[in-house]
C-alpha cells in the first residue's frame, strides 16, 4: 500500500499531514464453522449451524496520514441457525431456517485536536495534539432463510435460496482519549454511550450441478447481494456531539462462479473453479476502512474418504484484485470530513484463503 496526502482545509493554514505512508492494513483471520444434521423421518431432517457470514478487520498504522479517517475497523458477525428440510417427492427438497445473529463492531480513528483548537482560537497547530476515538458495541437480532433443490432429470440439480436482511441496533460506547486542555472541558468531547444501526444484507443464491459422466461433474453458481441498504455509517453520541457520518452509498453486487469436480476413485475427489466477485464499494466513496475492489477467485480443493463415515476436505483460494484508489477531501465546514484532511491512497489488494473440513457420519 502506498499513500500520498494533500493539505488540511484552509481554515487551519493548509499545513501538510505528517505521518507514515505505507504499511499493510490487512490482518490474518480465523473463521470457524460447524454444521449438524439429523434425520427424524425418511423425508424430514433437522439441522443446526454455526457460521460467520460477514466480517471485516483492517488496521492502519497509528501515525498513518489516513489516521483521521480510520485506524482499526473490526466487524464480527456470528450466526446460529436451526433449520428444517422436507422432501415431498424424491426430486424436490425444501428447507427453511431461523437465523440468530450476533454482531460486534469496533471502529477507531485519530482526532486532530490541534486543528480543532486552532479553529477555536487556542494556541494549537494542526497535527500537534492527536487524540483517539474508539466506538464499540454489539447487538443480537433475528432473520430467516429459505431454499429449494430440484432434480428435473437424473444428474441435474438446480438450487435456489434467499436470505433476509438483518437489522441491528448497535448499543455501545465511545471512548474519547487524548483530549488536551482546555478542549477536555467540553461535554461533547467526553466518553459516553453511542448507538448506530447496522444492516447485514439480503442475498439470493442460485446453483446448478450437472453430472457429465461417472467421473466429471460441472458446477455453476450465482449470488446477488443487496448492499444498497448500506448508504451511510452514522454513529449517535449521548454526550451531545454531532453524529459521526461516513457516506458509503454501496451498490448491489453479483458473485458468479464456475467449477468442476473429478472423481479420481472411490476415496478421492478433486475440485477446481474460478469466480468473479463484484465489489459493492463505489470508487468515489472508497475509504481507508474498506479499500475494496472487484476480484477474481481461483480455487482448488479435494475430498478424501478416510473411512466410509469420515471425509476430510481441504481447499485453497487466491483472490486477485486491481489496485484500489482512495481519494478523500476536506473542503471545510459543513462536511463530514472536517479536520480529517485530504488523502489520496493506492492500495494493492490480494488475499489467500485456506479452508479445511471434517465430516463425520454417526
Amino acid at each position: 500500500m502506498a499513500i500520498t496526502t494533500g493539505n488540511y482545509n484552509a481554515l487551519v493554514g493548509g499545513a501538510p499531514i505528517q505521518g507514515s505512508t505505507g504499511g499493510n492494513a490487512g490482518l490474518t483471520g480465523f473463521v470457524p464453522a460447524g454444521y449438524l444434521t439429523a434425520e427424524i423421518l425418511p423425508t424430514v431432517r433437522l439441522g443446526l449451524s454455526l457460521s460467520a457470514p460477514w466480517g471485516l478487520v483492517t488496521k492502519n498504522e497509528n501515525d498513518a496520514v489516513s489516521r483521521y479517517y480510520a485506524l482499526t475497523s473490526s466487524l464480527k458477525v456470528v450466526d446460529i441457525a436451526p433449520a428444517i428440510s422436507w422432501q415431498p417427492v424424491p426430486t424436490i427438497s425444501l428447507g427453511a431456517s431461523l437465523i440468530v445473529q450476533r454482531a460486534d463492531a469496533r471502529l477507531s480513528s485519530a482526532v486532530d485536536y490541534g486543528s480543532i483548537g486552532a479553529v477555536r482560537g487556542l494556541p494549537f497547530r494542526p497535527g500537534s495534539a492527536d487524540g483517539r476515538t474508539t466506538i464499540s458495541g454489539d447487538d443480537t437480532s433475528l432473520g430467516w432463510q429459505i431454499g429449494a433443490q430440484w432434480e428435473p432429470i437424473p444428474g441435474t440439480r438446480l438450487g435456489a435460496a434467499y436470505r433476509s436482511q438483518i437489522v441491528h441496533n448497535i448499543n455501545g460506547s465511545a471512548l474519547v482519549q487524548g483530549v488536551p486542555f482546555p478542549l477536555s472541558l467540553s461535554p461533547t468531547l467526553q466518553s459516553g454511550a453511542a448507538t448506530a444501526k447496522l444492516a447485514t444484507p439480503a442475498t439470493a443464491t442460485f446453483g446448478l450441478s450437472q453430472r457429465i459422466d461417472d467421473r466429471w461433474t460441472g458446477l455453476l453458481g450465482l449470488e446477488w447481494t443487496n448492499w444498497t441498504s448500506f448508504k451511510n455509517q452514522t454513529v449517535y453520541f449521548a454526550n451531545g456531539a454531532p453524529p459521526s457520518i461516513t457516506q458509503e452509498n454501496w451498490k448491489n453486487t453479483l458473485f458468479v462462479s464456475a467449477g468442476a469436480e473429478y472423481r479420481w476413485n472411490e476415496k478421492l475427489t478433486l475440485r477446481g473453479g474460478v469466480a468473479w466477485d463484484q465489489t459493492p464499494v463505489p470508487e468515489g466513496f472508497r475509504t481507508p476502512r474498506i479499500p475494496d475492489n472487484s476480484r477474481v477467485w481461483l480455487s482448488i480443493g479435494a475430498s478424501y474418504a478416510v473411512t466410509q463415515k469420515m471425509i476430510l476436505t481441504a481447499a485453497y483460494s487466491h483472490l486477485f484484485a486491481r489496485d484500489a484508489t482512495v481519494n478523500l477531501s476536506d473542503p471545510g465546514p459543513a462536511n463530514t470530513n472536517l479536520f480529517r484532511g485530504n488523502v489520496v491512497a493506492n492500495y494493492r489488494l490480494n488475499a489467500n484463503i485456506l479452508s479445511a473440513q471434517l465430516r463425520v457420519i454417526f
